[in-house]
């Protein structure tokens, strides 16, 4: 049996391409809390800093017969860097637009008008909820009706209050890449 925290980086790397998911395992546990506190320094955001550290984490391991990497650290604190380079420079972007959302809405609309595209919103919005998997799609839908709390969410479907939380964070991030911004801004508004 290898005890794999005995092990170098460079060994752990040619098991990881062989796919050893212990070998990858041993990696996160080494890595995962340094890279972590990284992020939320930069980002001062505990969920930004988990949720960045995840899907380098993922990726790594959806990419594991094909990465040629040659020294371990480096290519994960460069790619932390890379994802707070990316995460706050897409931030700008959305801030921006919020900040001049103003500027594009028509501020005599109608009730009317307004009541449309709420419903319009709300229609793309439960399409996309729709589509989901389904673990993902039960919280989203109990969330939309806005009336209970996580921990009640997570005592109705049999799950822990955390991973409601969890769900949530990752079906809002699967909708945010298929929304329309104009729907997510409404959906983040709203929900």
């Amino acid at each position: 049996m290898t005890h794999y925290e005995s092990l170098a980086d460079i060994s752990l790397l040619e098991l990881l391409n062989k796919g050893d998911k212990d070998a990858y395992t041993e990696i996160y546990n080494r890595y995962s809390k340094p890279l972590f506190l990284h992020a939320l320094k930069r980002l001062r955001d505990e969920c930004t800093a988990e949720d960045l550290i995840q899907d380098l984490f993922l990726k790594i391991w959806q990419r594991h017969e094909s990465l040629s990497i040659s020294n371990l650290k480096d290519y994960l604190f460069g790619s932390v860097k890379n994802g707070i380079i990316s995460f706050i420079s897409k931030q700008q972007k959305d801030s921006e637009l919020i900040h001049n959302l103003p500027f594009y809405i028509d501020e005599a609309e109608s009730k009317t008008d307004h009541l449309t595209r709420s419903k319009q919103f709300n229609s793309i919005i439960d399409q996309e909820i729709d589509s989901l998997r389904p673990s993902l799609r039960a919280v989203m839908q109990l969330k939309r009706k806005g009336t209970m709390t996580n921990k009640e969410i997570g005592d109705f479907l049999k799950i822990p209050k955390e991973t409601v939380k969890t769900r949530t964070k990752t079906a809002r991030k699967k909708l945010y890449g298929k929304l329309p911004l104009l729907v997510w801004i409404y959906f983040v508004l709203r929900f």
